[in-house]
């Protein structure tokens, strides 16, 4: 049973262990990296740690050895499990490596350094272990913190001589705030000779250690010269990923997005289930999540304020297992918000955001879209246009409006069908966008309806391409449809239930002319007749004796006020 042992060390409680709870590697991991990270101004205070605006711990202070890490300049940031400095090309260091002076620790001597770091925050324990589990919690150790210690070093090599390049692409094209870099998950890989050489810096120089790199693909060509940043896992403990994109256009023959390996189901390393930027959402508590294409986009568009809903992004395709993790994470509460590239070079502008939505099947939470023709506004738009973009060229306030359009997946799906019968013509595509328009308008004012049950019954059948349900023709010719003004029933060849509502009625009847006659005629017949319905409401209006008639008193109850009483 574990026994607190009170605190000495400020407000840190110590806690003794006197029973196994975990093994070795589970309780470093479970225990004392997370009251390490609770702690880290107590454990080292000759860092002078304090909670940074990203919430990091940011050193003010160094031990000599490791004065060139940059605590002037708030550039040496702690956590659980070591530290790092931002843009200085400096190694990652592990508090187990700096407890055992400045070196990894050996079999040997792993359990005793470990016990070194736990008496920093007095958590103390008595079992033993075996020393087939010491071995395995240094080889996790090291396979752990292999990735994180890979991109600690290319978020320094960003601000070095070579990637000069890249930072001036990241602030003219992308739009990232030059001060704001440092701050960001965001690096450079220069080239395979420098990054093996950085690691082996980083004291990672077992054969396990080249080993475990090989396979997961961190010394492949195909990362040089690209933009790298981390993927945790969603409590923010690990890197479990990287992925990876070129500033500016994608090389011919190479692929947009790169990432490791998988070599293990059963291991986390090189997975693809994890939306990137999803461990920050978790840490800043928020629940309502913008998904977009691209890492770079995220944070940009993280970096200029916008927090709600918060950016996330799927690193290319989204991926059933992101799915799943999006599902885990928002089933309680939260919704999501797809917001993917206008990308005019695709033969169907909505295939990526749809494609998203199939995989998305089965949600169980809301969910919306901004439909990417949104993004570049009416007409043929030659250039691909993406979030960031969109705020650099226009501002952050014009995206947040952009933002607030979405709709759900019936509507957009809707809307984008009726699009899709206008062919390639803009002008054709904007009267499809006009018929929509003219229905949302027309049917709000219609009995103060703000959206119209039979309206989203249109939109479902057109987006589901459900098959029309219509009466029975009783002979052929020209549709002559009319609203029913106290007048025998029409006789036209669709001939609808006589006690069916108008509105229903002349809904149903467009999606049958926009079937066999085309979208013009579909535009002129609603147009005409939702503007007839309106005259017709008006002028039964003004036609009604003053006073409340049975209608309106039904409304209210015996409790409710007078609505005449003075």
């Amino acid at each position: 049973m574990n026994q607190s042992t009170g605190s000495t060390h400020g407000n840190v409680r110590g806690e003794h262990y006197a029973k196994k709870i975990f093994d070795l590697p589970k309780f470093i991991t479970a225990v004392l990296y997370p009251a390490l990270d609770k702690y880290l101004d107590k454990a080292f205070p000759e860092f002078g740690f304090k909670r940074g605006p990203q919430g990091h711990w940011v050193a003010t202070d160094a031990p000599v050895h490791y004065r060139d890490y940059g605590h002037r300049n708030n550039k040496l940031i702690g956590t659980g499990w070591g530290f790092r400095s931002l843009g200085t090309g400096r190694p990652a260091v592990l508090w187990l490596s700096y407890v055992n002076r400045r070196s990894f620790p050996t079999p040997d001597e792993f359990f005793s350094a470990t016990k070194r770091l736990g008496e920093r925050i007095r958590i103390t324990w008595d079992w033993s272990v075996s020393r087939d589990e010491i071995q395995q919690a240094l080889l996790q150790e090291k396979r752990d913190h292999i990735l994180e210690a890979l991109f600690a070093y290319a978020q320094g090599a960003l601000h070095e001589e070579a990637g000069r390049y890249t930072r001036g692409y990241l602030a003219r094209q992308v739009g990232f705030p030059l001060h704001k870099l440092q701050e960001i998950d965001i690096g450079f890989y220069p080239s395979v000779h420098e990054v093996q050489d950085a690691l082996m810096e980083a004291q990672f120089t077992m054969e396990e250690d080249q080993n475990l790199s090989e396979v997961l693909g961190v010394f492949h060509p195909k990362w040089e010269g690209r933009i790298i940043g981390p993927v945790w896992d969603v409590s923010g403990a690990r890197v479990v990923n990287l992925w990876g994109r070129h500033p500016g256009e994608t090389p011919v023959g190479e692929a947009e997005y790169v990432s490791l390996n998988r070599p293990d189901p059963s291991q986390p390393f090189g997975g693809k289930e994890f939306p990137i930027g999803l461990h920050r959402a978790a840490q800043l508590k928020k629940k309502n999540l913008l998904l977009v294409e691209s890492p770079v986009h995220a944070l940009m568009v993280q970096s200029m304020g916008v927090e709600d809903p918060f950016p996330i992004a799927a690193g290319g395709k989204l991926t059933s297992d992101q799915a799943r993790t999006l599902q885990k994470f928002l089933q309680r509460s939260g919704t999501l918000t797809l917001n993917f590239d206008y990308n005019p070079n695709l033969t169907d502008i909505h295939v990526t955001s749809n494609e998203a939505i199939e995989t998305l099947t089965g949600n169980t939470y809301p969910l919306y879209v901004v439909d990417p023709v949104e993004m570049a506004g009416k007409g043929n738009y030659p250039r691909r246009v993406d979030p960031a973009s969109l705020i650099r060229t226009k501002g952050v306030q014009h995206y947040r409006v952009l933002l607030s359009k979405r709709t759900d997946v019936q509507h957009y799906r809707g809307h984008a069908k009726v699009v899709e019968y206008a062919s390639d013509d803009p002008q054709q595509q904007d009267t499809g966008k006009d018929v929509i328009d003219t229905v949302e308008g027309l049917v709000d004012s219609l009995e103060g309806r703000h959206r119209a049950p039979e309206l989203d019954e249109l939109f479902n059948s057109i987006a589901m391409d459900t098959p029309i349900d219509l009466p029975e023709e009783e002979d052929e010719g020209e549709i002559e449809f009319e609203i029913p003004q106290k007048k025998a029933p029409s006789t036209s060849a669709i001939q609808p239930p006589p006690d069916s509502d108008p509105m229903n009625r002349i809904l149903n009847h467009a999606k049958s002319i926009m079937e066999y006659e085309g979208l013009e005629r579909a535009t002129e017949f609603l147009q005409s007749q939702l503007k007839k319905e309106a005259a017709a409401r008006v002028v039964e209006e003004s036609q009604t004796p003053s006073g409340p008639m049975e209608s309106d008193t039904a409304r209210f109850s015996p409790h409710s006020p007078d609505p005449k009483a003075g």
